[in-house]
């Protein structure tokens, strides 16, 4: 079983994102236009939802709601479609700039796809693929009901709107340009939603490889002294799964600290036109963010939890192993593994902290003093 099996019903959005590793081998050129052309698409709508956040919008939908709407309700409610497109640009970019990394990654994944000889290893492997299907499954349903809301909207609405709010000029709307406008758009950003969704789903598969790998690791450090186990593979093994999550960390430390940021400022703004707008669709779309948003957040900060839990297990192991009593080879090779289990396996938000449960705690208690804060300006001016 390879990798392309685990990644199988997901296969879609990778060959749309040009991820898919066969296809890679066979059309580089082509799955490298592909990546670039998701990239572009991100930072063109980001870029435009930021224009639009400074001039309120030009369509049709835009000026209507200047009239049923303050001009700080509508700047927040662009706000969160705008900040929300830069924290996916900021997920996306990273993964095409590093788009070669990644796939060479990719092709070292191997911890949920092999098959292991004992059958605790066999149960370890097949619970961390249970965990990466349901998780790639929760947050493929959850990003698309987050895309069918923005392209419905304003069909539900009948306001001659787009699925984001832009500056198409008012006339468009009564012309047959609209049409093709809207469904341009729709595809623009239905690519964009998928590039984000592949990022995610690299993440997952690469988490839950190594926490297999670390698994394994212990499991054959707890076999040790029943002479079940040849030290020197132990060690190749630990050496490897721990260079694989070093070049994980250090390909997603910068990434989660721009998401980190740019999350916190969408849940705060989110949160703030959700608590005043009247509109039940706007009200809808606002919850949707902040649950994307949430679980975004959540999400990254467990992946850095599971890690950090999944080196510490390894080190467990190996206290509780009878490698004291092993051949004096085989006590180098244990002594290497402990000095290596020192400085434990982090996920780092840049140099300023570690992804885990407890940071996730303190950026939501950062965006809700945000939103207090920010609800306090405006109410006293």
């Amino acid at each position: 079983m390879d990798v392309e099996s685990i990644l199988r019903p997901s296969r879609l959005f990778f060959v749309l994102v040009g991820f898919w590793p066969s296809e890679n081998k066979k059309k580089p050129k082509l799955c490298r236009i592909k990546t670039y052309l998701i990239g572009i698409f991100v930072v063109t709508l980001a870029i435009d939802q930021c224009r639009t956040m400074l001039t309120l919008g030009t369509d049709a939908a835009s000026l209507a709601e200047s009239v049923t709407m303050t001009y700080l309700l509508r700047f927040y409610w662009y706000s969160v479609d705008a900040v929300g497109l830069i924290v996916m640009s900021t997920k996306v970019i990273p993964f095409v700039v590093q788009r070669d990394s990644l796939l060479s990654m990719l092709s070292k994944t191997n911890g949920l796809s092999k098959h292991e000889e004992a059958s605790n290893g066999q149960k370890i492997v097949k619970h961390w693929k249970l965990r990466h299907t349901i998780a790639v499954k929760y947050l493929t349903r959850l990003y698309l009901i987050v895309l069918v809301t923005y392209i419905s909207a304003p069909l539900i609405l009948q306001d001659k709107g787009f699925p984001l709010r832009g500056n198409f000029p008012s006339f468009i709307v009564n012309t047959s340009w609209y049409i093709l406008a809207y469904v341009t758009e729709s595809i623009m950003l239905s690519l964009a939603t998928s590039g984000v969704l592949v990022c995610d789903m690299l993440l997952i598969l690469f988490v839950c490889d190594l926490c297999s790998e670390l698994n394994c690791t212990a499991l054959l450090l707890e076999e040790l002294g029943q002479g079940q186990r040849d030290f020197t593979t132990i060690v190749e093994k630990h050496v490897a799964a721990l260079n694989y999550g070093k070049s994980f960390c250090d390909v997603t430390s910068v990434v989660f600290l721009f998401q980190a940021i740019v999350t916190t400022s969408a849940i705060c703004l989110a949160g703030y036109t959700a608590m005043k707008t009247t509109s039940t669709i706007i009200l809808t779309k606002m919850l949707m963010v902040l649950l994307t948003t949430m679980m975004q957040l959540f999400i990254n900060c467990y992946i850095g939890e599971i890690i950090t839990e999944a080196f510490l297990i390894v080190r467990t192991a190996i206290e509780d192993s009878d490698w004291l009593f092993c051949p004096s080879k085989d006590q180098k090779g244990a002594f290497l593994i402990l000095l290596r289990t020192e400085k434990p396996l982090r996920l780092g938000v840049g140099t300023f902290g570690v992804m885990n449960l407890k940071s996730f705690t303190e950026f939501m208690y950062n965006a809700l003093s945000y939103l207090a804060v920010l609800n306090t300006m405006i109410r006293g001016q």
